[in-house]
């Protein structure tokens, strides 16, 4: 492949001439002769056996040229891109022959869209604050407390009536005025008395009742509550319990340690604990001041984005959507009640996507940020050990995805830094004034 030239043809748009020599275009044909020849009929010999310059004889040697043009084209085109260092966005392709010949080989122009080029000026002036995070006794203790209830130890209550702290097992139907409303009915749901899962006085009232028994309840929804048509009301529910059970939670100490983790005492688990709980933390904050600086990037953000580009994300973003809304049974079209009015809100959502993706790449341009093998490599191994999954296998096929992402999160860290010391700075001055 030659790249014989490249021609800014429009916004965004680039027409390459691209030339393939006759040796490499005798590839293609061959190619082509194969992928053809088993439906050609020559006479003398049976159909799809003839062999390739009788086919030529009979019919011309120009016979395979479109079938090997087919083929030769986008290899060629993708080859002259990755030459360029262009970057293709998906959309219509114009091509042209310009000239084929056997004895010299294919010329031909492919027009496409490309990447546009961005300015992010400002961005080293980004100022917010990475604060410091720890974790309090108090919420390690609230930690351990909710590890020990997932690990207590569950008994059914055979003749005691129900009360806070039991696990019931119950059907219930309510009533407003007289009539069901929506989602006023369920079966079998598991409810801990006095978790305050319900609304108040549901579970209260529960408390006192034994497996079996049918009862109603009379209880009133709060004014702030989430569906506006029940903000208010009185209700009365048809509550069946079905079995009662009650929990018996470990003492938190040594042996419990070594009951629920690799540690043989409460202080290394605890230490391990707080490790974890500290990290999660961290990674908290740490996304809050991704999303300021990328609002704040899509502001700084001058560029102008073919509009393929943006329908391309926007199809992206439904399709993301709707796997979301599947693997909770519902319909994306369906739940929303005008699909048409919400074309405008994805359409914005991917314009801000772009103009952060594209910032956040010629920012890691201009100051040299690079995914390295070892970074590839570090993020497979965190990937496959949380998935269960090959490492080797997880970099050849998702390298490129890796590495993109290694890079924009090694990106959002330099700019994180810059904004935190920005801010301190600023903090600085402040104090001096």
């Amino acid at each position: 492949m030659n790249l014989k030239s490249i021609k800014k043809v429009g916004k965004n748009r680039y027409e390459f001439t691209i030339e393939i020599n006759s040796k490499s275009f005798e590839k293609f044909i061959d190619l082509a002769y194969k992928k053809k020849n088993k439906n050609i009929v020559v006479r003398g010999f049976r159909k799809g056996k003839a062999p390739r310059n009788f086919v030529e004889k009979a019919f011309g040697e120009d016979i395979f040229f479109e079938e090997a043009i087919n083929i030769a084209w986008p290899i060629a085109l993708q080859d002259a891109i990755k030459e360029s260092k262009l970057k293709l966005v998906k959309d219509k392709i114009d091509f042209d022959v310009i000239s084929v010949k056997k004895s010299e080989g294919l010329i031909f122009k492919a027009t496409v869209t490309v990447e546009p080029e961005i300015t992010v000026d400002g961005y080293k002036n980004l100022s917010f604050e990475q604060p410091e995070v720890n974790v309090s006794g108090k919420e390690l203790k609230n930690e351990l407390k909710k590890i020990a209830k997932k690990n207590a130890r569950i008994t059914i209550v055979e003749n005691d009536p129900a009360k806070i702290g039991n696990i019931v097992l119950l059907d219930y139907k309510g009533y407003v005025n007289g009539k069901p409303f929506k989602g006023s009915e369920a079966k079998k749901i598991n409810l801990e008395l006095g978790s305050k899962q319900f609304i108040e006085g549901f579970e209260e009232k529960i408390v006192g009742h034994n497996t079996g028994e049918k009862f109603r309840i009379k209880v009133k929804f709060p004014k702030n509550y989430s569906i506006e048509e029940l903000k208010s009301k009185n209700a009365e529910f048809e509550i069946k319990i079905r079995k009662i059970q009650s929990q018996e939670i470990p003492k938190i100490d040594d042996n419990f340690a070594k009951d629920v983790s690799e540690f043989s005492s409460l202080r290394e688990y605890e230490d391990s604990i707080k490790s974890e709980f500290l990290a999660k933390k961290k990674e908290k904050v740490k996304n809050k001041t991704k999303e300021k600086i990328a609002n704040q990037l899509e502001k700084l953000a001058v560029v102008e984005i073919p509009s393929a580009m943006i329908e391309n994300k926007k199809q992206e973003i439904i399709k993301n959507l709707k796997n979301v809304f599947a693997s909770k049974n519902l319909d994306l079209n369906k739940d929303l009640s005008d699909p048409k009015k919400f074309d405008d809100t994805y359409k914005q959502m991917a314009i801000k996507q772009i103009k952060v993706d594209l910032s956040l790449k010629k920012i890691a341009e201009l100051n040299n940020i690079r995914a390295t093998e070892e970074d590839i490599e570090n993020e497979c191994k965190k990937i496959s050990k949380h998935l269960n999954l090959n490492p080797e296998k997880l970099k050849t096929h998702y390298k490129s995805k890796i590495e993109y992402e290694v890079l924009r999160e090694k990106t959002f860290d330099f700019l994180i830094k810059i904004s935190n010391e920005n801010f301190q700075k600023n903090q600085k001055n402040t104090k001096k004034k």
